[in-house]
């Protein structure tokens, strides 16, 4: 079994950690394809309420999503514009970015709660 799920989370390229994370996101909302600023809002609301935010970088958040980096630079943008979330970024002791925190407003994950509602 646990051959399996190495194996599974290396085809997708989701590490076993990261397939926890996206318990709860939702892969349709209203009979179709959830679109990858809604999964993006939906994993950030989790990560907050559970862990006060989510700590990684674009990219990062795209190979736990199976999505193109561009596509996550346009949600986080979109998102941030219409006031759903927010993002500080972190750095390391020499002062280089490392990625950043996200959180969502209270907005945000009222939304989220409507997404998932909506994909039930």
């Amino acid at each position: 079994m646990n051959e399996l799920l190495r194996h599974d989370a290396a085809a997708t390229r989701v590490t076993p950690v990261a397939a926890a994370d996206l318990e709860g996101v939702p892969s349709a909302i209203s009979g179709r394809h959830a679109f990858g600023h809604e999964r993006l809002l939906v994993l950030i609301a989790n990560k907050t309420a559970a862990a006060g935010g989510l700590n990684m970088s674009k990219r990062e958040i795209a190979d736990v999503l199976g999505v193109n980096v561009h596509t996550i630079d346009r949600a986080v943008k979109r998102l941030k514009d219409e006031g759903l979330i927010e993002a500080v970024a972190i750095y390391d002791a020499r002062g280089a970015q490392q990625g950043n925190r996200y959180r969502s407003t209270d907005v945000g994950v009222r939304q989220a709660g409507r997404l998932v509602g909506a994909a039930e």
